[in-house]
């Protein structure tokens, strides 16, 4: 079994029209962004120091359209595959496409493709999403929830891309949810998950693998007992008087996680990203539309 891991260094949450979160709509259409383009400062001995602009390395670019969209995010050498010996490490591109102005389909490359297709009901309250692998086969299945303000509020997925079959139950299911909250300032979601995944039985799981009925799916989703699912983590992310993220804290331990600092027009001008063992700075560089 290959053990891949896609890292990508700036955090990206879409919300229901498929904008990043830290990268409010509003602000980039009223500024008339272009793309945004991420650094992180590299030592003078590493060669990218002598790029432009001056000691700073490239690590991510995401590209809007003149309405505000995100129609192409690229993160640099971020998908990683340990057990190759050569060409382990590629960009991560995605392209976005929208249907009256809703995300539709988002086509992932690295070094394989991944295709991830978005389904909406009547209400606009909730989004299917199927998940292709590179031969275009099924491997993962996804319900998202959203209040009336179009935020996410709950979320149940289902990642079969490493099962095995006997009998009549299907093994190596990776079922997840979210749970997110939200008060006037602040967003908190807690993660819940099993590391070495679950089984279910093989007439729920042609469901989740064949139907995009969202009613159906819905129904299979509720009808599981996941009880054994494990607190993965708890974050609050807390805003600014004007909906803009300030920061995201840990609330298992304290930690703040993720700064931004703004400028004057509501634009990210500065990140600080807090690992284990090593504290990360970015900075954002703009280009606009004429």
């Amino acid at each position: 079994m290959k053990f891949t891991v896609s890292i990508f260094l700036t955090l990206i949450q879409f919300g229901l029209l498929g904008q990043p979160c830290e990268l409010g709509k509003d602000d980039i259409k009223k500024n008339k962004v272009r793309d945004v383009l991420v650094y992180t400062r590299v030592p003078k001995t590493n060669p990218d120091y002598f790029v432009e602009p001056k000691g700073l390395m490239l690590i991510s670019e995401t590209i809007f359209d003149n309405d505000g969209k995100v129609t192409q995010s690229n993160c640099k050498n971020c998908h990683i595959e340990f057990h190759r010996e050569e060409g382990c490490c590629t960009d991560v591109i995605q392209n976005f496409f929208y249907n009256n102005g809703r995300l539709v389909r988002v086509e992932k490359m690295d070094l394989y493709k991944s295709t991830s297709l978005y389904f909406y009901d009547t209400l606009n309250n909730r989004r299917l999403v199927i998940g292709l692998d590179r031969n275009d086969e099924r491997n993962k299945t996804k319900i998202a929830y959203f209040d009336t303000h179009g935020r996410e509020i709950w979320t149940m997925e289902i990642d079969f891309d490493n099962i095995w079959t006997k009998g009549d139950t299907v093994y190596q299911v990776f079922i997840s949810k979210t749970i997110t909250n939200y008060s006037r300032q602040t967003r908190a979601t807690e993660d819940f998950g099993r590391g070495f995944g679950s089984n279910i039985e093989s007439v729920q799981f042609e469901t989740f693998k064949k139907s995009n009925d969202i009613d159906e799916i819905e129904k299979i989703f509720k009808s599981l007992d996941l009880s054994f699912l494990e607190s993965r983590s708890k974050l609050t992310t807390h805003y600014d008087d004007k909906g803009r993220e300030l920061k995201i804290v840990d609330e298992n331990d304290g930690t703040t996680l993720t700064t931004y600092t703004r400028n004057k027009n509501g634009l990210i001008r500065k990140e600080e990203k807090v690992m284990p063992k090593f504290t990360f700075d970015y900075e954002y560089h703009y280009r606009f539309w004429n």
